[in-house]
């Protein structure tokens, strides 16, 4: 693998089997930076995720774990060695056999509440499901651990465009329909942007 990359240093494969055998050595630190470097030259290789999941595993960091098998299943969900994995790491982690990807990310951060890819993951899995709300308070988290993670900045930015695109009509068809006031307005949109629920439940309180 080395002469290969020193051919190729930009050769996705040639860094998982450079990973590969770092595992074979037990250095797993220097495995996922391997792992890392493929993953930017072919960010979707769910073999270079599963690898890393499993690098990670070794190392008994469950959170990570989690998030890497994950999105190994969100590139390939009938790949047969990362649902295996999967159910490794669930059980090691103390987490149903049944649980979904929400409640695994969830459980990942129980287990270490300043994970910031765990809470990235977490804000990118509600913004799938479409909780906006719940998307911005996670991402919030994420960008509080680290104020100048550039990954967390541009989900921050995605999540709350979307935010914005759904949330101004709610805002607008309120103020008319209910007649409220302005300042009421104010504080339902900074519900929304903050609470960890959904819209209708929010709003619900507010009438």
């Amino acid at each position: 693998f080395d002469e290969a990359l020193r051919r190729e240093p930009h050769n996705a494969i040639a860094l998982i089997g450079s990973g590969a055998a770092l595992c074979g050595l037990h250095r797993f630190l220097d495995a996922i930076q391997a792992y890392d470097d493929a993953l930017r030259y072919d960010p979707k290789s769910a073999l270079a995720l599963r690898n890393k999941a499993r690098a990670y595993r070794a190392l008994d960091d469950l959170p990570s774990a989690i998030v890497s098998v994950l999105r190994a299943l969100e590139i390939d969900d009938s790949d047969a060695n990362s649902l295996a994995l999967r159910d490794e790491v669930f059980t090691a982690a103390a987490i149903p056999p049944s649980a979904t990807a929400l409640q695994a990310l969830e459980r990942a951060i129980e287990i270490d509440a300043s994970h910031l890819a765990a809470w990235r993951a977490l804000a990118r899995e509600y913004l799938r499901l479409g909780d906006v709300p719940a998307a911005v308070a996670a991402v919030e988290r994420a960008v509080a651990i680290d104020e100048g993670d550039a990954e967390s900045l541009a989900l921050r930015d995605e999540i709350l465009a979307v935010a914005s695109r759904d949330t101004v009509p709610l805002f607008d068809r309120l103020a008319a329909e209910r007649e409220w006031s302005r300042d009421r307005v104010v504080a339902l949109e900074s519900a929304l942007l903050h609470e960890r629920a959904h819209s209708l439940e929010i709003v619900s309180h507010f009438d």
